[in-house]
């Protein structure tokens, strides 16, 4: 893997860098290592992001990432704002988030940094499943 991304990003500190999203372990940890990449070249950020299998194919892990954000969708209201806009109002904490579902970005950046869906942005998507 380091050898096709060196051709663009290379020394110590992409080497390093590179090798972050591979070794991370906990979500926490890797959207951490992403948004250091981010900051350091956004160009980065795509070409790892690129590493994803086929279109439609979904990792078991982020399979069960999503599942997991499934059961905690009911603790938002959602509040549309336009076609793809949406508030997602935390009905605990009161903490609000906006979710760009054309855009795929929420203002948490995590559906971003990490390209699996955050708990809001599945919030939003998950009544709006077809069945």
């Amino acid at each position: 893997m380091y050898k096709n991304f060196k051709k663009n990003f290379s020394g110590e500190l992409w080497e390093n860098l590179a090798w972050g999203p591979v070794k991370a372990y906990k979500q926490q940890e890797l959207i951490k290592i992403l948004g250091v990449i981010n900051k350091t070249d956004s160009k980065a950020l795509d070409w790892e992001l690129s590493l994803s299998l086929m279109p439609g194919e979904v990792v078991l892990n982020v399979l069960f990432m999503i599942k997991k954000r499934e059961l905690r969708y009911n603790w938002y209201k959602i509040k549309g704002v336009s076609d793809v806009e949406y508030l997602a109002i935390n009905t605990k904490t009161g903490t609000k988030y906006n979710v760009d579902i054309g855009k795929l970005q929420c203002s948490c950046i995590e559906w971003k940094m990490s390209g699996v869906p955050c708990a809001h942005a599945v919030a939003v998507l998950t009544p709006r499943r077809p069945q």
